[in-house]
């Protein structure tokens, strides 16, 4: 988990007053099932405003994501668009820190790498209509055709096949 302290003392002082960032930030490698991302060009653009109860963090995380595709395996680069939006209270409990101002600093690292993770598509493709691997032969059919034979069918499902046929 990586750290990215901001120092909030300036708009502490009064109820009201806000202040705006653009950063581009490195990250730490994060890990993600049993994988390990990489992360590039990471930029944030952020508007961070004294509500009273803390600093409110509205703003967005862009970026490239260094990726694997589930269907064909061949790295590639997927963009992230993130929207964060989260209050930073002033004073927690030990339990709830990773939201809280600490000594006039709010740490996002643990926000911005959960709003990755979490916005991280369920299957990651190199491209929509990607056609994957052979079965057999394991060649990458996005590169080029393979010589082998489709499967014959099962012949206990041809009753199912007439059925279709018929409608």
């Amino acid at each position: 988990m990586s750290d990215y302290l901001i120092d909030v003392s300036e708009i502490l002082k009064s109820e009201g007053l806000s202040k705006n960032l653009k950063d581009e930030v490195e990250l730490e490698p994060l890990e993600f099932r049993e994988e390990v991302l990489q992360l590039k060009h990471v930029t944030l653009s952020l508007n961070l405003t004294n509500v009273g109860l803390g600093i409110l963090v509205k703003g967005n995380l862009t970026g490239i994501l260094l990726a694997q595709c589930n269907r064909c395996l061949a790295e590639f680069e997927h963009e992230i668009n993130i929207k964060l939006d989260e209050l930073f209270k002033k004073n927690l409990k030990e339990q709830e820190e990773d939201l809280a101002v600490t000594d006039n600093k709010i740490n996002l690292g643990p926000i911005i790498d959960q709003s990755i993770i979490l916005g991280i598509p369920i299957k990651l493709l190199c491209r929509d209509d990607c056609k994957g691997l052979c079965a057999r032969c394991g060649k990458n059919l996005n590169r080029e055709t393979c010589q082998c034979k489709q499967a014959p069918i099962d012949v206990r499902w041809d009753k199912l096949k007439e059925y279709f046929k018929k409608g």
